[in-house]
């Protein structure tokens, strides 16, 4: 039962844990002009860039991406009423072309 009681007591420091590095993780929240095949657009997220592109497609999704501002993790809304995201944190931009020529290609792997 002490035993028990042990691993009990690492399993919730764990948990609250993980939930602390979380939310120290990226403190940021960023805005990002994102080129796909047939669009541009531009959205805030509190992922960074690296977990943006991998978390939504890899480089065969996303052509190019660019931070245009970053604010603290507290502004997200303040981002949002900038950059007019309003009510989708989505709002598309006259398409521009991105080169097919990319030697950094990192695909998507569908498990992700």
């Amino acid at each position: 039962m002490l035993l028990m009681s042990y691993y009990l007591k690492v399993l919730i420091g764990s948990i609250i844990l993980l939930f602390i590095y979380e939310g120290i993780a990226c403190p940021y929240t960023f805005v990002y002009k994102v080129v796909v095949d047939n669009k541009t657009f531009i959205t805030a997220s509190h992922l960074s860039i690296d977990s943006f592109l991998m978390y939504n497609g890899g480089k065969d999704i996303i052509k190019k991406i660019k931070i245009l501002d970053i604010y603290d993790d507290n502004d997200f809304n303040k981002a949002i009423d900038d950059y007019e995201l309003r009510p989708s944190n989505f709002r598309e931009v006259p398409h521009e072309k991105a080169n097919d020529n990319n030697t950094n290609f990192a695909p998507f792997i569908w498990w992700r």
